[in-house]
């Protein structure tokens, strides 16, 4: 898509030299409905445009609204469809383009009766290599600025954050605020709060982002992990092993 947070993690990632950008949000006003059936025809175009221009082997999607004109392009040009879905609960998105997808890959074997079309079960794709996983709790520590002597506790809400685990972060840190722990905290996005000064009028030491390019590190230094669970981040903890 267009957001903030999109550009933030492509311009920190030297692997995507190319980023065509799709302006697409779903409606929560009815009266909204024909601007975001006008961005969906609009980049219909564009991704018959492009796919049309660089004719590439296959189109690799995990479903959401965003995904949808651009498989329905692939499909028009005969472009091979590879859509996975992440969850155990395949959202609207997926349900549609499996219609039209070539392979369906999904990561849990109970996804399969929600699916009407063949299904392959694949692992879900961590993007952690095990060199990551070997890097000490120490070194990590020293890396994300954790004070000795301190537990590391690292609070992730997601891209888009969560309100209510940043509500009770908040109320731990006011009814604690003498332990000897550091905070490394995912706000995401949508949080407007100064959490850094908050964390700093009550002494803690921590570490706030919304988006972090090197968050194995934070992985590996962490004592404890609070999550809103979702399936990157639950395979992700099991993936370093880390009480949460």
């Amino acid at each position: 898509t267009d957001t903030a947070l999109d550009h933030t993690i492509l311009d920190t990632n030297n692997t995507v030299d190319t980023h065509i950008a799709l302006n697409i949000d779903s409606p929560k006003n009815i009266w909204r409905y024909p601007i975001t059936i006008w961005r969906l025809l609009r980049s219909w175009c564009t991704s018959v445009y492009y796919l049309y221009k660089h004719k590439p082997a296959a189109i690799i999607s995990t479903g959401g609204m965003i995904s949808v004109p651009v498989c329905l392009a692939a499909w028009m040009l005969r472009i091979p469809i590879e859509l996975y879905e992440l969850n155990a609960i395949p959202g609207k998105a997926t349900l549609l383009l499996a219609r039209i997808a070539t392979t369906i890959h999904i990561c849990f074997e109970k996804t399969a009766a929600a699916i009407p079309y063949a299904c392959t079960l694949s692992p879900y794709p961590v993007r952690f290599t095990q060199v990551q996983k070997e890097i000490t709790q120490q070194e990590a520590q020293v890396h994300v600025g954790c004070p000795r002597n301190h537990k590391t506790i690292l609070m992730l809400g997601g891209s888009q954050g969560s309100l209510f685990l940043n509500n009770t972060i908040k109320q731990f840190v006011e009814q604690n605020s003498t332990l000897p722990v550091h905070i490394i905290h995912q706000t995401g996005a949508a949080d407007s709060t100064d959490w850094q000064e908050f964390y700093k009028q009550h002494n803690i030491s921590a570490l706030v982002f919304a988006y972090h390019d090197n968050i194995a590190l934070c992985y590996r230094a962490a004592d404890l992990i609070i999550t809103r669970a979702g399936a990157g981040s639950l395979f992700e903890i099991a993936f370093f092993n880390t009480p949460s």
